[in-house]
């Protein structure tokens, strides 16, 4: 089987994150409990919250895997509480063609997502970051019919200038009291973003 080139591809990337913000191991072949609990030793003061956010790091690390992000992160804020408040999530988004803010913002902007309500108005804004041009997304959502789930969410598929494609950071809460302290930590993150752009040879 041929190698196929990818020219103007994001080979790499690196975004920071302040020290509540625990990174998630993406990829198999780790022991995840293992990890979980001397992940929780760093973002926690008592046993009680250890043991609950070593659990919590390890449901989270299991059920982001099935997204296969590139990068996936946790929020504990509470030291002495333990709990995960909030997800990150960074995926490569690619097209058929070169994919542009605008063309992307086209096919967003129509909400056509199934089972979900955006609650209020759903805000998108074009923005710079240090990485290019990016749209943000930042809406209230509600899932499921008989029991709701409510979320915040803050959304930046950023689109470096020299590629073809993007980076989708998104972050969500169910705490919405947090949200805005949340969003200050997204655009914190996400100003850090850099990224490395080149040819990407796929098997």
């Amino acid at each position: 089987m041929s190698a196929e080139v990818t020219p103007r591809a994001i080979v790499d990337f690196r975004m920071g994150r302040p020290p509540e913000w625990v990174g998630l191991p993406v990829e198999g072949g780790d022991a995840l409990r293992e990890w979980a609990v001397t992940a929780a030793e760093e973002v926690t003061t008592t046993e009680p919250a250890r043991q609950r956010a070593a659990s919590q790091l390890h449901d989270w690390a299991v059920e982001l895997r099935r997204d296969n992000p590139a990068v996936a992160a946790v929020w504990v804020p509470d030291p002495e509480a333990g709990d995960v408040a909030a997800v990150m999530r960074i995926v490569l988004v690619v097209d058929d063609g070169p994919l542009t803010l605008q063309r992307y913002r086209d096919v967003i902007e129509p909400d056509q997502r199934h089972g979900v309500e955006v609650l209020g108005q759903r805000e998108i804004t074009e923005i710079d970051v240090p990485a290019g041009p990016t749209l943000c997304v930042k809406e209230r959502v509600a899932r499921g019919r008989l029991f709701r789930d409510v979320e915040e969410h803050v959304i930046y598929t950023v689109f470096p200038p020299d590629s073809d494609e993007a980076l989708d950071v998104a972050f969500s809460t169910p705490y919405l009291s947090l949200a805005p302290q949340l969003i200050e930590d997204a655009e914190l993150m996400v100003s850090s973003l850099r990224v490395e752009v080149g040819s990407r040879v796929e098997p």
